[in-house]
């Protein structure tokens, strides 16, 4: 399972020990709008398919990258078991 504060971290050039897990847009200075660009670049580069604008916009925590990412790292292994 990839850990969405390490991922958070590489898009936003930072060490992953200085993405509070608990931590949002708001709390984190790197993750501004340029900075939010680059993290659903690197999530959909990861999760192999383009976010819908409902999924970019509620991109703001760690906690809903990481379910965003959990949720559709789920659906791929179902699909790759499937064919």
């Amino acid at each position: 399972m990839l850990d969405a504060r390490n991922v958070l971290a590489d898009a936003l050039n930072m060490q992953a020990e200085d993405v509070p897990e608990e931590a949002s847009m708001d709390d984190v200075p790197e993750w501004d709008s340029l900075g939010h660009m680059r993290v659903v670049l690197l999530l959909e580069e990861i999760i192999g398919r383009s976010l819908n604008t409902e999924e970019i916009l509620s991109l703001d925590s760690v906690q809903s990258f990481q379910h965003i990412l959990d949720e559709s790292l789920t659906v791929a292994s179902q699909v790759g078991e499937g064919s």
